[in-house]
């Protein structure tokens, strides 16, 4: 597994050419992720934190969640 950086910004996990997570500590907006799409098109992310949220291609959803297959 590989991460990607990019002057300030960062995703923890690669986990295929257009599919990434990143791991948060506490709530997210998917607005701090706004830059995303225009980063990676075709992308999605999901953000693992405290709280759920959908917005295009950006999901969050909590540890629980994620590691129930959410």
């Amino acid at each position: 597994m590989a991460y990607w950086t990019s002057g300030k910004r960062e995703i923890d996990f690669v986990l295929a050419p257009n599919r990434f997570v990143e791991v948060k500590r506490g709530r997210v907006t998917a607005l701090e992720y706004s830059w995303f799409g225009k980063a990676f098109p075709r992308g999605e992310l999901v953000v693992i934190g405290a709280n759920e949220f959908e917005s295009g291609a950006l999901r969050g959803m909590t540890m629980e969640s994620f590691l129930q297959g959410g």
